[in-house]
């Protein structure tokens, strides 16, 4: 998604380019399997960053601290109905709660 966004930039500016290259993945992807803090789930997208992202919510744009030795891991659910699931904005409505977890 990030490659496709940055290809887009030039033309859309960045976060229109996120928004088409976010529905664009989506709409060809397969939710993927996983396990945070020993509990799987159905993902369509995960996110982890070297230290706490602001703001908390869909899109993380800033850290100002990267030594505090925690992941910022994110996730969009797929195994979650959200309302108005035929939208194709409903993925971005089930987004996990941000979880700063102990960097191994």
């Amino acid at each position: 998604m990030v490659r496709l966004r940055e290809k887009l930039t030039r033309r859309w500016g960045k976060w229109p380019a996120g928004a088409i290259a976010l529905v664009r993945v989506l709409a060809k992807s397969a939710p993927l399997h996983v396990t945070i803090n020993k509990e799987r789930h159905m993902v369509w997208m995960v996110f982890v960053g070297n230290g706490s992202y602001r703001p908390k919510g869909f899109a993380p744009t800033t850290r100002s601290e990267l030594d505090k030795g925690l992941m910022d891991v994110r996730y969009i659910r797929a195994d979650v109905r959200s309302h108005g699931s035929g939208s194709c904005s409903a993925p971005c409505l089930r987004v996990a709660p941000q979880q700063d977890l102990p960097a191994p």
